[in-house]
């Protein structure tokens, strides 16, 4: 007998605490990039305490979800402080030698210790609350969309060293300033040193993240189109990252054109990978053979407006990083806003009863004005040129003035909002092609039957 595949809801046995491991951990990250940016500078005990608070609901979430209780809280526990080893170092290292801090064997078990207790905590109070059995989860699904989440933080925070100009802060690559990028001292992240650090260390758990997804999509093998998809979106994540490396050490406005542009197509191939687990998840062969389901119009707007939307996006990048293409930028956003609403309309008025058309319908809608807003503040907040950008210094002794500093933050929400229209926009392709497929595959099965019972009669 050959092996059969995996049902996707039992497959991997780990699935329910790795997804929320690293669910845990970029919300960790999230807020620990928030708290320690020079912009908020907020009191480390305020922002280190809101990290715990996430992992204490990380450990929350796996007693309420799934079966298995406080055992579950030391699992994600171990998870997260396994993947926080990323960043672990730079608290380890002085500030000014760059050696490792003494008793050093003292503080790792420590730092271990308390996010194992955290999390079986929060595991407790779950499993007190859920009652005798956790609901269905597919925690494949949640971890492709984690990964997404990852990569769209990842986007922002990119935009932000565009904006405050800071590609170049850390000269050198892999290392930084000589020293091994994840021991680079957190004393020393501060300005524009921060924005670039910070982005690469994010960008690393990005890899790892799309890495271990693809790992269980190969064990799970519920659907290889969503398998390989991630894999070649893990190769691109790695080709992404020796881009922007390159980009540093050569000084590269060019390619950081194209590092800009590529994250975006690397989060529309996760949002893909995501959208064919739902749909397998959910069964949505159900749906083939309603009249009333997406046809081949449909299919050829969304991709349209998903190719319009990465050709707005590379426009907008060449803007912000080259200070080029503006006109041709404002000309084309109008018609590509237009084309989004009409598909939104289209989806959410023809199909209501199908959820996803009839929720991203009205997402499409909404972010695509969100994102005119948006447009108009950037243009007359635009990101500032090299030569207007707070300076080094600046930069480093977090002097940075308001004005570039709200630019920068406004310019990146534009950018942002692309990339969730992108998103949206992607989602919607893969679920009306699945169905018009689908709709095909049934209606050639369905004309032999037919044939044989003409035949018969």
């Amino acid at each position: 007998m050959g092996v059969q595949p995996l049902d996707g809801e039992h497959a991997t046995a780990l699935s329910d605490l790795l997804a929320l491991g690293f669910g845990t951990t970029v919300a960790m990250w999230a807020v620990g990039y928030v708290g320690h940016m020079p912009l908020t500078d907020v009191p480390p005990a305020v922002f280190v305490s809101l990290m715990l608070v996430c992992l204490v609901a990380g450990g929350w979430i796996a007693g309420r979800r799934t079966p298995r209780g406080v055992g579950g809280g030391l699992g994600l526990g171990l998870i997260v402080a396994l993947l926080n080893l990323l960043i672990l170092g730079s608290t380890l290292a002085e500030p000014n030698t760059g050696q490792i801090v003494p008793r050093v064997w003292l503080w790792v078990p420590g730092y271990f210790a308390v996010c194992l207790a955290l999390a079986s905590a929060g595991a407790a109070a779950g499993t007190a609350y859920r009652g005798k059995s956790p609901p269905a989860t597919d925690w494949l699904l949640n971890f492709a969309w984690i990964a997404c989440l990852a990569t769209l933080l990842l986007i922002s925070i990119g935009g932000l060293v565009t904006g405050f100009r800071a590609g170049m802060a850390v000269p050198d690559w892999p290392n930084t300033y000589g020293s091994n990028m994840f021991f680079y001292p957190l004393a020393k992240m501060t300005g524009g040193v921060f924005y670039e650090h910070a982005h690469r260390l994010l960008g690393s758990l990005v890899g790892l993240t799309t890495l271990t997804l693809a790992i269980l999509l190969s064990i799970d093998r519920r659907s290889i189109g969503a398998m390989v998809l991630v894999w070649i979106t893990g190769i691109c994540v790695l080709l992404q990252g020796v881009i922007g490396g390159i980009r540093v050490t050569d000084n590269s406005t060019h390619l950081a054109v194209i590092h800009g542009f590529f994250a975006h197509v690397i989060l529309a191939g996760l949002v893909g990978a995501a959208a064919l687990l739902a749909a397998r998840s959910r069964r949505a062969g159900g749906l083939a053979g309603d009249a009333t389901s997406p046809n081949e119009t449909d299919g050829f707007l969304v991709t349209l407006l998903v190719l319009a939307i990465l050709g707005q996006t590379l426009l907008g990048t060449l803007v912000r990083q080259m200070d080029v293409g503006l006109i041709i930028h404002l000309s084309l956003a109008m018609l590509v806003a237009v084309l989004a609403i009409l598909v939104g309309v289209r989806l959410w008025g023809l199909y209501p009863h199908i959820a996803v058309f009839a929720r991203g319908g009205v997402a499409l809608m909404g972010v695509v004005i969100l994102q005119l807003i948006l447009g108009g503040i950037s243009l007359v907040c635009r990101t500032p040129t090299a030569a207007t950008s707070p300076s080094a210094e600046q930069l480093q002794a977090q002097a940075v003035p308001l004005r570039p500093a709200v630019h920068a933050i406004l310019t990146t929400a534009h950018q942002t909002a692309a990339a969730v229209l992108l998103a949206i926009a992607t989602l919607l392709a893969f679920w009306v092609w699945r169905l018009v497929v689908m709709k095909a595959l049934a209606a050639t099965t369905a004309t032999p039957a037919a044939n044989a019972e003409t035949a018969t009669t």
